[in-house]
């Protein structure tokens, strides 16, 4: 038979009852269960830092959004201002244009003193008679030098 076959099928490969193995994996234990300790750590600092970061980084943030509504408003109060003012001169344009046609119409008024318009000319030529009596002396005219 093989060397294999001799062994008890329930006896382990590396025999417990070995002091030098118990010891090496002893120390392989106390290794990892340090290695994991460290991890913890590790893991808890990194918590820490990230959470740190993400504190400082909400309040920036905040800071930013504060000075933007800040300085909305201040737009917002800059605007109004701006429009008011701009009613108002519009309003101040509008009363000058309308001071100036009335000067206009005034001297255009007095200028003409009691002249005749166009319309009260022709009311007088077509509604008087005139112009069949200017007619009537044209026709005479031609008339009698013919």
């Amino acid at each position: 038979m093989s060397a294999a076959s001799d062994r008890n099928p329930h006896e382990t490969p590396y025999p417990i009852c070995d002091a030098d193995r118990i010891s090496s994996l002893e120390a392989q234990l106390e290794a990892a269960v340090a290695h994991i300790r460290d991890l913890s750590v590790a893991d808890e600092r990194f918590d820490a830092e990230r959470d740190r970061r993400i504190s400082e980084v909400a309040a920036e943030r905040d800071r930013r959004y504060a000075e933007v509504a800040e300085e909305r408003s201040k737009a917002l109060e800059i605007k109004q201002i701006a429009d008011a003012k701009a009613l108002s001169l519009a309003a101040e344009i509008q009363t000058y244009k309308d001071q100036k046609a009335d000067e206009l119409r005034g001297s255009v008024e007095t200028s003409q003193g009691n002249r005749m318009g166009r319309d009260q000319v022709m009311t007088w030529i077509f509604g008087s008679g005139v112009l069949g009596a200017v007619l009537a002396g044209v026709i005479t005219y031609l008339v009698t030098h013919r």
